[in-house]
């Protein structure tokens, strides 16, 4: 039988172990010289805002299950 795995315990796990990491890097333009300029996002980061979203869908009725 397969292992579950939650995404949010998995990235909140990657969070404690490795809070300053690069979850992900967005493109936000070119500087002067035409090179691409990215804006970061650590896990910690990631982790806190996917809490917060989550939170919000809870107090709005949204529960784990519920398709949206």
């Amino acid at each position: 039988m397969s292992e579950i795995v939650n995404v949010g315990l998995r990235l909140s796990e990657t969070a404690r172990l490795n809070p300053d990491g690069v979850a992900g890097a967005m493109p936000r333009g070119r500087d002067p010289a035409g090179k691409r300029i990215y804006e970061s996002l650590t896990f910690r980061k990631l982790d806190d805002d996917t809490n917060l979203l989550a939170d919000g869908l809870a107090s709005m009725g949204v529960r784990p299950g519920m398709r949206l």
